[in-house]
């Protein structure tokens, strides 16, 4: 991962299937460590591994599939250029997505897709039985968001 470190004027970065041999591997920390500061474009698969997101923290349009599961408390930077979201997410609570959110606060596109790249869509029983109402509404929302897409999501209208 490291020759990324020498592609200072990269663009896109596509990242599937990225696999460390343990999250405290010094590949893992290395790649916590640097920051791709000219990327514009960033699709990133996570499902399975516990990575930050620090490296593309710049970028104005990111992709990323992720189970929450995985998800550190560092996992989330602050994407101050972010302005287009997708995020693909297994089983994810409406907890989780707040603090997604809440670390984007330039956001004006949304897509969530809550079934993964199999096709496989989950309930979330307890997201429906313990959420409380939340007492704000992220920055994004109130004053950037112009365009969201649902897909394979479930909702449940009062």
């Amino acid at each position: 991962m490291l020759f990324l470190t020498a592609c200072p004027i990269l663009e896109e970065l596509i990242i599937y299937d990225l696999y460390f041999n343990s999250e405290e591997s010094l590949t893992c920390d290395e790649w916590n460590s640097f920051c791709l500061s000219n990327l514009t474009t960033a699709v990133i698969d996570c499902f399975h591994r516990h990575l930050t997101l620090k490296a593309v923290h710049n970028v104005p349009s990111l992709r990323f599939v992720i189970d929450p599961v995985n998800c550190r408390n560092n996992f989330i930077p602050t994407f101050h250029n972010l302005t287009q979201l997708g995020l693909a997410c297994l089983d994810y609570n409406w907890q989780f997505l707040l603090q997604v959110l809440n670390h984007c606060p330039k956001l004006q596109k949304l897509e969530i897709d809550e079934a993964d790249t199999y096709e496989v869509t989950w309930t979330r029983k307890d997201d429906r039985e313990n959420w409380v109402d939340q007492d704000f509404v992220p920055q994004c929302l109130s004053l950037h968001l112009r365009t969201c897409d649902l897909f394979n999501c479930e909702l449940q209208l009062a």
